[in-house]
């Protein structure tokens, strides 16, 4: 949400009938699951720790809250390094959109 790196970090949301089943998908077919809330018009996606897309060879844990805006999911994630010092956190803008 700051600095200079706006490089998107691309995945599939998939959202299943029921919370248990939510997972994360990226590019290089890591699935991660999702620990998945619903409350009002929010859903909170609560990752365990993976590998992180953004950081060769650091591990990352996520919490992301979302809400409907005109079609599209959008909200912040909060990504939290494993053994990254002071610079251990970082927000980044979430939006996604239906797939055809």
């Amino acid at each position: 949400m700051a600095g200079t790196d706006t490089t998107p970090t691309k995945y599939v949301l998939t959202a299943t009938a029921d919370t248990a089943g939510w997972t994360l998908t990226f590019p290089d077919k890591q699935v991660v699951p999702l620990k998945t809330t619903v409350s009002g018009d929010s859903v909170s996606l609560v990752s365990g720790e993976f590998k992180s897309q953004r950081r060769k060879g650091a591990k990352v844990t996520t919490n992301t809250t979302l809400r409907l805006v005109d079609g599209k999911l959008q909200g912040v994630s909060t990504a939290h390094y494993a053994k990254a010092g002071a610079d251990s956190v970082l927000q980044l803008k979430t939006e996604g959109t239906r797939m055809p």
